[in-house]
């Protein structure tokens, strides 16, 4: 027990640090950041916070394919709806909460057993990181052609997705053995999230290019930006030690994009760091817009 509240302390104080240092950054650079955001392209920002809004109807609808293929029926509307009022939770303090909060409708709406929970939990956050990871292995391949550290990140990427398919989730031991678990869905969850993927790193994309009129960095290829932000983001989603992988995938991101320029690299950081504001407000934007739509047509029961 002592050891868990270490664990959340330590975690804590990691996230607050990695906070104060993008602060510290901001406030350092402020000439340079101000002149920044007095020339980025609106219409890319626009287009970043569209892609970013379409990856959470793909990322919801996964749902419907993941609870499939462990034997219940979700429609589409239920899953976008859950996802849509839970997808906040996940900025507290934690950061468990999206995932707690979606869970508990789901069981109280479908009466998942333990191990069905488990297995859920599992496929979602391992197709989750091996999606990012594979995404990112094949575009830095494409862009800077092949190397050990790449094929090796792509052949652990291809691993952590085709386990749940090897192991047939016999070591969940799933109870309900009339409904086996279909691979033809599981595929199906895959590709769900392969859009979810490719929607957030074309986010990222048209962000980074909103700067390019004005000579923003050196990696000019769209494929390898998009790679980049797929690997920072499998790197911060490993740090357990990290809330949201803040501070982690800001720095992995930098140093990807910036190379050996230590200079470009701190700046790189808190540029990095403005995208996941983005991200908030573009969630934040479908939150509210959900609810509200939600509200006026009085489909507040799930």
């Amino acid at each position: 027990m002592k050891l868990f509240l270490l664990a959340s302390l330590f975690k804590r104080c990691v996230g607050i640090i990695s906070i104060f240092c993008v602060i510290w950054i901001f406030t350092s650079q402020y000439s340079y950041f101000s002149t920044l955001l007095t020339q980025i392209s609106i219409e890319s920002l626009i287009s970043s916070i569209v892609l970013i809004i379409i990856s959470h109807f793909f990322l919801a609808y996964s749902n419907v394919y993941l609870w499939s293929c462990l034997g219940f029926q979700v429609s589409a509307g239920t899953a976008i709806k859950i996802h849509f009022s839970n997808m906040l939770a996940r900025y507290l303090p934690g950061g468990i909460w999206q995932t707690v909060s979606k869970l508990s409708v789901y069981k109280e709406i479908l009466k998942p057993g333990k191990e069905q929970i488990l297995a859920y939990l599992f496929l979602e956050n391992v197709m989750a990181l091996g999606t990012a990871s594979l995404l990112g292995a094949v575009a830095v391949l494409v862009a800077d052609g092949v190397g050990v550290l790449r094929v090796l990140l792509l052949f652990a990427a291809l691993s952590l997705i085709v386990s749940p398919w090897i192991i047939r989730f016999r070591v969940f031991r799933l109870p309900d053995q009339s409904s086996p678990f279909r691979i033809s869905l599981y595929f199906i969850f895959f590709r769900c999230f392969i859009c979810v993927w490719l929607c957030y790193g074309l986010a990222f994309s048209c962000y980074w290019f909103s700067y390019e009129h004005i000579g923003f960095g050196d990696v000019t290829d769209w494929v390898k930006v998009a790679g980049i932000y797929w690997i920072s983001w499998a790197a911060g989603f490993i740090a357990i030690f990290s809330p949201q992988g803040i501070g982690v995938s800001e720095i992995v991101a930098s140093y990807l994009l910036s190379g050996t320029n230590t200079e470009m690299a701190i700046r790189f950081v808190g540029v990095v760091g403005m995208y996941r504001l983005l991200v908030l407000a573009a969630e934040i934007l479908l939150w509210a817009s959900a609810m509200c739509f939600y509200k006026f047509f009085r489909l507040t029961q799930i």
